[in-house]
């Protein structure tokens, strides 16, 4: 027995809540099992609403395998716990309390069926996904409710990334697009040298230098950075991308305000800005459009409360290619095919917030499918 798998019976209601008892035989009204905590300290289950023997109760829930785990884990001891009202456990072993107060207690060994107990343990065990042979079943009605949702979450987690540390559009611009340039193997170098190299003092050297001078000049600066190179193509190799870097960011006007425009004009703007520093790489463009214009438009959407700048973004996803990558042909094994970066975003947010750490019980798909 785990307590994942008594976390998943509570909280989806498969439990028989009209004959559990407490252990002391007191009857319980199931009215709302409260906020599943996953990533805080503290109870597992926060603002539950529970009848106990006709009073009603507000507070929190504990979930554990034995109900010696509350000592084991110094809970009788931390302040934390103090509101909880319901102790759930497999089985009980010792009677607990907290404040002098004996928590009310039930006990599931009784009733889990162990048949599913077991499905649950095997579905955990199966590889990338685990919900592949019974994925189609759900995957036409939640799946695209899923891609919305993963969209907005990983436009939200890459805007907290910078906004703490941005002060300006251009600045925000100048980082991300650093960082677009040097996709997700020179990331940190590039964001090294946009740290160390002012748009500003970029600007100043080129009054001194043509711009190939220049690129030679800051890379022989730069070029005993931490440069990773394995598996990369020649058009990918660092100093490629860096000339590619510098020609585009001194020529942009990265002050424009595009977010003015409609998402169609952004593209076709950003596209030629790219085309005239001879930079013609889908690959370059395409992660610039999803990796650096969308976040910054649906950043600057929340800040100004603008629905139509966070439309705006979402618009300029769903007209952008999608990315083929290694995320993208693990989708296709499940014959899931993304027709435009919206849903490749979606999907490589899915599998990596998901998928990777089998956090089926926050997957749509994934609860349908435990729930047999």
């Amino acid at each position: 027995m785990n307590e994942r798998y008594l976390h998943h019976l509570w909280k989806n209601k498969l439990l028989p809540f009209h004959k559990l008892k407490t252990i002391d035989n007191k009857e319980i009204q199931y009215v709302n099992p409260g906020f599943h905590n996953e990533n805080e300290s503290g109870p597992d289950f926060t603002m539950a609403k529970l009848k106990i023997d006709d009073l009603m109760w507000i507070g929190s829930v504990e979930i554990h395998v034995f109900s010696s785990d509350w000592y084991k884990h110094k809970h009788h001891i931390d302040k934390a716990y103090e509101n909880v009202i319901l102790h759930v456990v497999y089985e009980h072993d010792k009677s607990v309390e907290i404040t002098n107060r004996v928590i009310p207690t039930i006990e599931l060994k009784p009733f889990i069926d162990l048949n599913h107990f077991n499905r649950f343990l095997n579905f955990y065990k199966s590889p990338k996904f685990p919900c592949k042979f019974n994925f189609y079943e759900y995957s036409k009605t939640e799946l695209p409710k899923m891609i919305e949702l993963a969209v907005e979450g990983r436009l939200l987690r890459k805007i907290a990334e910078f906004s703490s540390r941005l002060n300006s559009d251009s600045h925000r611009l100048y980082l991300l697009t650093a960082h677009s340039f040097g996709s997700s193997v020179n990331k940190q170098p590039f964001e090294q040298f946009a740290n160390n190299y002012s748009l500003e003092r970029i600007y100043a050297l080129l009054k001194n230098n043509n711009i190939d001078k220049l690129t030679n000049q800051l890379w022989g600066e730069v070029k005993n950075y931490n440069w990773k190179t394995k598996g990369l193509h020649a058009a990918s190799i660092p100093f490629k991308r860096f000339e590619q870097f510098i020609k585009f960011i001194t020529n942009a006007d990265l002050n424009f305000p595009f977010w003015s425009l409609p998402a169609s004009l952004i593209i076709l703007h950003f596209q030629n800005e790219f085309y005239k520093v001879e930079i013609t790489s889908k690959i370059i463009i395409n992660g610039f459009l999803i990796n650096v214009l969308s976040p910054i438009i649906y950043h600057k959407g929340i800040e100004e409360n603008r629905l139509d700048l966070k439309i705006k973004a979402i618009q300029i996803l769903k007209n952008t290619n999608p990315e083929s990558n290694r995320f993208t042909r693990i989708w296709e094994e499940l014959g899931v095919k993304p027709q435009n970066a919206y849903d490749s975003q979606g999907l490589l947010e899915i599998y990596q917030q998901l998928c990777t750490r089998k956090d089926c019980l926050n997957c749509l798909i994934g609860k349908n499918v435990l729930k047999l």
